[in-house]
């Protein structure tokens, strides 16, 4: 059926006094009622409410209640009633009569649709006489109410991040409702890690994963991860590149099942190593897991540095300290050393010395390296590939550093004769064995008290 049109305010007819109204109450229900629990997804959508006297509506739009466009229209209908009683003192010989009639008053006729509000505003006017006899419009006499007709239309509106679906709105993807059931929110997800604890041996790989899940337990596709690795040295600072894993890739997008695979490669050090792997979108931002790289199980050398002054000057090369030898009355090998080299001259060789005194500190020191050469031998290392950093370390002050040979003997710190400067090491000094002890006997020592190592004199 269609609505009454508001008559021109100037033209409306005695008879005009009421229309008869034909709607169920249909948008009062929807207010008053208890609201219908919500699909999963979707929300409730604003309400705008449009007033006019059509259902295409005019002026009175935008608002967001009933009473906002019901009092829009009753202030309109009030400056409407002004501007007659402006016209009317307008006439020739009008004699201006105050406005007595009663209030208008609005009363809700009922809505015709779920979108659709009718309202009525029901006012007097009052009479003047103009020349002489009255203005012949019958409504100007307060013998009635005029009643008005007006519609409000009321349209749905969405929050952000969701479309109309009927008559409610649909969160759009990776978005839900939020608890006040008209807005749509970031879909909670949560990032968990696994595959990771316990230990995995240096160079050996751990296959892991990075898990998104919806707060439905789904999982989620498409979640941007970055993974960020971190150690603690098993010796402790500083952190060095053999202590260092990797993980790979270090970042990407969950798939199908909600996973980022990832692979974690043990270093070569030990170390305690943790993961963590952040989701922006996650409502719990980040998650941990750890994982060690055994340290090796043989200790690491203790030294240098050297608290010794002597010791200090042996590890940086200055090892030929003849002046340290003993200088004791009944057993001088200063004198001992000096008898030796001129003998050796004198009887056509040539000899260098490599050692005389050995302090305490330098002592210990090379009885620890020969020691950890013995133990990190190939099968050792096959079982523990941890001490890698470590072998490199010995053979470097075996070779290089020292210039020991394989297997070498060291005497026990506190027992060797160079400690207590009563040998020296002289390189073979190219002469026949039968000379080299007649060189030795007339000096009062001799090359044979270790048998392996005929350079040492004592």
């Amino acid at each position: 059926m269609d609505a009454p049109t508001l008559a021109s305010k100037k033209l409306v007819r005695p008879a005009l006094l009421t229309i008869a109204l034909y709607f169920s109450v249909i948008v009062i229900a929807m207010i008053t009622t208890a609201k219908p629990a919500q699909a999963s997804g979707t929300v409730n959508a604003s309400v705008l409410y449009w007033g006019g006297t059509s259902n295409s509506g005019y002026d009175c739009t935008g608002m967001t209640s009933l009473g906002a466009v019901q009092s829009c229209e009753l202030a309109k209908r009030n400056k409407w009633l002004a501007d007659d009683l402006s016209y009317l003192n307008g006439f020739p010989n009008a004699t201006p009569k105050p406005l007595t009639c009663a209030t208008a008053v609005l009363t809700d006729s009922g809505p015709s649709n779920p979108y659709v509000d009718v309202f009525e505003i029901a006012f007097y006017r009052g009479a003047y006489n103009v020349g002489g006899f009255w203005i012949p419009i019958n409504y100007l006499f307060c013998d009635g109410p005029r009643i008005d007709h007006y519609f409000i239309n009321t349209s749905l509106t969405c929050p952000a991040n969701s479309a109309p679906t009927g008559s409610t709105c649909t969160c759009d993807n990776s978005y839900v409702p939020g608890p006040d059931g008209k807005s749509c929110v970031p879909e909670p997800y949560t990032i968990a890690l696994s595959g990771l604890g316990g230990e995995v041996l240096p160079t050996r790989t751990r296959a892991a994963y990075a898990e998104v899940i919806k707060s439905d337990g789904s999982p989620k596709s498409g979640a941007a991860i970055s993974l960020l690795l971190t150690v603690v040295p098993e010796n402790g600072d500083p952190i060095r590149a053999e202590h260092v894993g990797r993980v790979s890739p270090n970042g990407g997008s969950t798939g199908a099942d909600g996973r980022l695979n990832f692979e974690f490669i043990a270093p070569l050090a030990g170390g305690t190593h943790t993961i963590a792997a952040s989701c922006p979108t996650c409502t719990n931002i980040y998650a941990e897991g750890t994982i060690t790289v055994p340290g090796c199980p043989e200790p690491p050398l203790t030294s240098p540095p050297f608290t010794d002054p002597v010791a200090a000057g042996f590890e940086n090369g200055n090892r030929w300290r003849p002046d340290r030898l003993s200088t004791a009355p009944q057993n001088n090998y200063q004198t001992k050393l000096a008898c030796v080299e001129a003998a050796i001259t004198a009887a056509g060789g040539t000899s260098t010395g490599t050692s005389a005194y050995r302090p305490f500190q330098y002592q210990q020191h090379l009885y620890e390296i020969v020691n950890k050469d013995v133990t990190l031998n190939s099968r050792y290392m096959t079982a523990h590939p941890e001490c890698q950093t470590l072998r490199a370390q010995v053979t470097q002050e075996m070779t290089t550093g020292h210039g020991l040979g394989p297997n070498q003997l060291v005497a026990i710190p506190g027992t060797s004769r160079h400690e207590s400067g009563t040998a020296f090491d002289l390189t073979p000094p190219g002469l026949t064995a039968a000379q080299r002890a007649e060189v030795y006997a007339g000096c009062g020592v001799t090359n044979t008290a270790v048998a392996s190592e005929r350079w040492h004199t004592q």
